[in-house]
C-alpha cells in the first residue's frame, strides 16, 4: 500500500514540475467554422475568444490543398488581450505573385518579411524571386506582437495554420527551486508516514 502511494505522489510531482515549462501555444487551422460568416461574408471575431481579430477584407474559401484557408487581396491580424511572443503561419499565392507581411508590436517592434514570388510594378523586378508553395513565416518578439498585415494587393492570397505562443513564465533560481523540491519531499515523507508519530 504504501508502495502506491509514493508511486502516485511522484507521478503527481513528475506531472507538476514537468507541465510548469510549457507555454501556452493556440493554434487555427480556420476548417472548424462555416464559410458563411456575416452579411459581407468577412472573417472579424469568430476566433476572438482564442486571442485573435480580423480586419477588415479577410474570408474563409477552400485553400490550394483542399483545406479551407483565411483569403483577401489583405488583411490585418489584431491580437486580443495577452500578446503573443511568437507567431507563425503558411502563405500561397495561386498566382505565384509575393506576399508582404508587417508585424507590429510595443516597444517598437516592427519586422517586414516579402515571400518568394513575382513582384508587380513599377522597377519591382529585381525583387522578383521564384516562387515557393507553403511559404512558413515566422514572427518573433520578446515584447509581444500586437498586429500583422499580410498583402498582395492585385490578388487573393491564403494564409492557414495560424500558431501562436505566449511566453512562458520565468523560471525560478535553482537555490528556490531545491528549497520547495526539500518542502515537498519532507511533505511526503511525513505524509507517508515514514516518521512515527507521537
Amino acid at each position: 500500500m504504501r508502495c502506491k502511494s509514493i508511486g502516485f505522489y511522484l507521478f503527481l510531482l513528475s506531472i507538476f514540475s514537468f507541465s510548469c515549462g510549457f507555454a501556452n501555444a493556440v493554434t487555427i487551422d480556420f476548417d472548424d467554422i462555416n464559410r458563411t460568416l456575416n452579411e459581407e461574408g468577412f472573417l472579424t471575431t469568430e476566433y476572438e475568444a482564442q486571442g485573435v481579430v480580423f480586419t477588415p477584407y479577410a474570408s474563409l474559401a477552400t485553400g490550394v490543398d483542399s483545406s479551407q484557408a483565411v483569403t483577401g487581396p489583405w488583411f490585418d491580424i489584431l491580437f486580443v488581450g495577452k500578446l503573443p511572443t511568437y507567431v507563425s503561419f503558411v502563405l500561397n499565392h495561386p498566382f505565384e505573385l509575393a506576399i508582404s507581411v508587417s508585424a507590429t508590436g510595443p516597444n517598437g517592434y516592427i519586422e517586414n518579411i516579402l515571400t518568394k514570388g513575382w513582384v508587380i510594378g513599377m522597377s519591382s523586378e529585381e525583387l522578383s524571386t521564384p516562387y515557393v508553395p507553403n511559404q512558413a513565416i515566422v514572427l518573433k518578439s520578446d515584447f509581444g506582437i500586437s498586429s500583422i498585415r499580410v498583402e498582395e494587393n492585385h490578388m487573393s492570397l491564403f494564409m492557414d495554420n495560424l500558431t501562436f505562443h505566449y511566453a512562458t513564465q520565468s523560471v525560478p533560481e535553482p537555490q528556490t527551486f531545491i528549497l520547495v523540491m526539500f518542502g515537498l519531499a519532507g511533505v511526503l515523507y511525513r505524509r507517508l508516514h515514514v516518521i512515527p508519530r507521537k
